[in-house]
């Protein structure tokens, strides 16, 4: 939809910072403060220039000039912390602070206060902001975070869509291991069911050390492209053959240097489960490719063959 372009900003990093005077300290994280102010300010008129909302940069600064914050970071300065970690220490208490609080509004302050601690350690330690009102067209942005006032500041008429990389990080990385465990849950239910169920059936690669969403199955005596038209009628999304060979009418070839022969491995049928997925939909697919895999199989010559030579044999 359009080119990327990837926020990287410099690390916020103080801690080999070792205040000395606490004096000079208070003096830096005044300039700092000021600093802030103005350029905030600034910012704010030049919004509200363009015809936009410069109101979010004036509440940083007003919350930045209570002066019971202040007093708190002054108060971390004469206990030892270099500026940087003063502010870092005063925020993360409003911060927690505000999200406890049950208001959503309220809450709403953490944010503008993570903001304003980003900003001002920025200004401690000299590094420049990047601006985003001034954006070529169609321009996806990817960012680690984006706070208020780059929020507001960005070039939405050029930004054609933005990658919350970071939050998209913590969300997966939270609910990786559950979701995980809930599939693969699921898939060793289908695979056993299947196993169980249908006759002449081959499970492909390890029952246990396989990804969480993975079922490949080759049922012998049955054509992958035929069981696939069938399954589709019932409303089950499946795929034959292995996913590097997805198309092709010749037998996978990562199947048969697994072992399985050329007929074995035409009639494989690939599954793929995800988080969306229930249990009561895996035992309407079980049961749905039982019934396709019988059907197919009552007009296999071969499977008949198959079937008369055994009797053949067993009546010897």
């Amino acid at each position: 939809i359009g080119k990327a372009r990837k926020l990287i900003e410099k690390p916020i990093v103080y801690e080999d910072i070792t205040p000395v005077d606490p004096a000079a300290e208070k003096k830096r994280l005044e300039d700092a403060v000021q600093t802030f102010c103005m350029q905030n300010e600034t910012r704010a008129k030049r919004m509200d220039a363009g015809g936009a909302d410069g109101d979010i940069l004036r509440g940083h600064i007003a919350m930045l000039s209570d002066p019971y914050m202040l007093s708190q970071m002054q108060e971390g300065i004469d206990n030892g912390a270099c500026a940087e970690k003063a502010v870092e220490t005063v925020c993360d208490m409003f911060i927690t602070m505000f999200s406890a609080t049950d208001d959503d509004l309220t809450r709403q302050r953490a944010a503008d206060v993570s903001d304003i601690k980003k900003q001002l350690q920025k200004i401690l330690l000299g590094i420049e902001n990047v601006d985003l009102s001034c954006l070529p067209p169609e321009t996806v942005l990817i960012v680690e975070e984006l706070t208020p006032s780059m929020t507001v500041e960005l070039d939405r008429e050029n930004v054609a869509g933005i990658v919350g990389l970071g939050k998209a990080a913590q969300l997966s990385q939270k609910e990786m291991r559950e979701t995980e465990k809930k599939t693969a849950a699921m898939r060793d239910h289908l695979i056993g069911r299947l196993l169980k169920d249908i006759p002449f059936a081959r499970l492909n690669g390890s029952r246990r050390d396989r990804l969480a969403g993975n079922c490949s199955i080759s049922f012998q005596f049955v054509e992958g492209a035929a069981l696939l038209l069938l399954l589709d009628e019932e409303g089950i999304c499946a795929a034959a053959g292995s996913a590097c060979s997805t198309g092709s009418r010749h037998p996978s070839h990562v199947l048969t240097a697994m072992g399985l022969p050329d007929d074995v491995a035409r009639g494989t049928l690939r599954l793929t489960l995800g988080y969306g997925n229930t249990m009561e939909q895996i035992d309407q697919a079980a049961d749905a490719i039982r019934k396709c895999v019988a059907k197919l199989r009552e007009t296999s010559g071969e499977y008949e063959d198959y079937l008369q030579e055994r009797s053949v044999r067993h009546t010897l």
